[in-house]
C-alpha cells in the first residue's frame, strides 16, 4: 500500500507582510511580436516624450559647454580691470589756453589714437572716436610745439581761433578707457 504524503504546509502569512501583487492584464502577458510603426510614423512628431528628452539633453549639453567659457571671460575681465587700474595715467592739467594751428586728417587721427592707446595701455572711450582732432599751440609753449585736442561734437573751431583746453583723463565709468584731451571753449566767439 502506498501512502500519499501531504504537501509541506506553508507557514501562515501575517497581515503585515506585503500584499499580493496586482493581477497583470492578459495582453501584457502575451509574448507576441511588437506592433510595427505605420509608414507615416515620424519620431519627432509622434513621440513627444522622446522629443522632450532630446531637447533637454541639448540644453544641458549647451550649458556644460558654455559654462567654462563664461567663467573664463569673467575672470579675464576682472584681471583686465585690475591691470587697467594699476597702470599710471598722466593726470590732466588744469585748463590752459592756446591757438588752433591746424587739423589732422582722418588717417592721421586714427594713427594718433592707436599710438596713444598703445602708450597708455587703455582704449579710447568710443564716444570720442569720430571727433575732429585739432592741433593747438599752447600759450607759453616752445615755438612750433603743437598738441592734439579733440573738438567736441557740436563745436566748430577754425585755424587761428583762441581756445581753452583740458588734458586727457581716465573715464570714471570705464577705468580701462580714457577720455582724450579736449577743447572746452572757443574763446574767439
Amino acid at each position: 500500500m502506498t501512502t500519499q504524503q501531504a504537501p509541506p504546509s506553508r507557514p501562515q502569512e501575517s497581515s503585515s507582510a506585503m500584499p499580493s501583487p496586482l493581477p497583470a492584464h492578459d495582453s501584457a502577458l502575451q509574448s507576441g511580436p511588437a506592433k510595427a510603426a505605420g509608414p507615416d510614423f515620424r519620431l519627432w512628431r509622434d513621440a513627444p516624450g522622446w522629443r522632450t528628452l532630446i531637447i533637454a539633453a541639448i540644453g544641458i549639453s549647451a550649458a556644460l559647454v558654455a559654462l567654462p567659457l563664461i567663467e573664463t571671460s569673467t575672470d579675464q575681465a576682472q584681471t583686465d580691470m585690475k591691470a587697467c587700474q594699476a597702470k599710471p595715467f598722466p593726470f590732466s592739467h588744469p585748463a590752459r589756453q592756446g591757438e588752433v594751428v591746424g587739423f589732422l586728417s582722418p588717417e592721421q587721427a586714427d594713427n594718433a589714437v592707436q599710438r596713444t592707446q598703445a602708450q597708455l595701455g587703455r582704449t579710447i572711450n568710443p564716444d570720442y572716436l569720430s571727433n575732429v582732432r585739432s592741433l593747438v599751440h599752447l600759450d607759453g609753449g616752445v615755438q612750433g610745439s603743437r598738441y592734439i585736442y579733440l573738438v567736441p561734437q557740436g563745436m566748430s573751431v577754425r585755424m587761428g581761433d583762441r581756445v581753452e583746453v583740458i588734458g586727457g583723463r581716465i573715464d570714471p565709468n570705464l577705468p580701462c578707457q580714457y577720455v582724450p584731451a579736449l577743447i572746452t571753449r572757443d574763446l574767439s566767439q
